[in-house]
């Protein structure tokens, strides 16, 4: 069956290689001559590099270098805030980013079938904060209504999941976990990825505390495109078959382990 699967999807990515139609002295995009921009986000933690200054490696990284080189499309990235990013995806500055598609993502983004990858989520809180107990002993966001939430600015998943929910906005990551140490707000949400390599980055492991809970709508990341490029749809399908390849074959399963021990249970 994965034989079969993974013949398939070959098929479908070189078919489509080959059938790339571009207006005359235009240079295709995602080739050398005019590589697709990768809006990337900063403060992305082992998202996008296992320390937060390095933005050459990491999980999201890695797993999209990966599924272009099989899909034969070239990208270039650019690092802003991530608020920042998603404007430049919007407005056509930039051409693609690797995220949760929400509802106001996929207004102006074409986004893959496949996920490279996905994640439970956590609730992270300061262990020294009046709400601790309680927030230790939540499993779903219904057991968390009425404390007060920190978020940055550009998380559109956290917006949809807590839009009932008293938020404080803050412009990034960091200034959350800042806020949570110090008790200036109850919690925060991220993934079960990301959350671990954010607080250790910060050197708050011994301040905040962090366990799985249940929410409506689960992290599952993939390659979105901006709609108003108009070669998005054969782009995206190439990105699609090259995915299916890459989860066949083992790469992307390799890629995770290379950043988390997955025959360890995450916290």
């Amino acid at each position: 069956m994965i034989r079969s699967r993974f013949g398939l999807a070959l098929a479908a990515l070189l078919g489509t290689l080959s059938g790339t139609a571009l207006a005359a002295g235009e240079p295709a995009p995602g080739t050398p001559e005019r590589p697709l921009i990768v809006a990337q986000g900063d403060s992305l933690g082992s998202l996008s590099g296992p320390e937060l200054d390095d933005r050459q490696h990491g999980l999201s990284i890695d797993s999209l270098n990966a599924i272009a080189a099989r899909a034969g499309i070239i990208i270039r990235r650019e690092t802003w805030p991530w608020s920042r990013a998603q404007v430049m995806v919007q407005q056509g500055a930039a051409d693609m980013f690797v995220t949760v598609p929400t509802a106001e993502r996929q207004a102006y983004a074409l986004f893959a079938r496949q996920p490279m990858f996905h994640a439970d989520t956590v609730v992270l809180y300061g262990k020294a904060g009046p709400q601790a107990e309680r927030i230790a002993a939540a499993r779903t966001l219904d057991d968390l209504k009425g404390i007060v939430f920190a978020a940055y600015l550009g998380s559109g998943w956290t917006l949809e999941e807590l839009h009932d929910q008293q938020v404080t906005w803050v412009n990034d990551r960091p200034t959350v976990l800042s806020m949570l140490a110090a008790g200036h707000a109850d919690a925060t949400l991220s993934d079960s990825l990301l959350s671990h390599s954010i607080v250790a980055a910060e050197g708050l492991e011994a301040k905040i505390a962090t366990h799985r809970i249940e929410t409506p709508h689960p992290h599952y990341y993939y390659a979105g495109i901006r709609r108003s490029l108009p070669e998005a749809e054969s782009l995206i399908a190439r990105f699609d078959a090259a995915t299916e390849v890459a989860e066949a074959d083992g790469t992307l399963a390799a890629i995770l382990q290379r950043y988390y021990d997955t025959d360890k249970p995450m916290p």
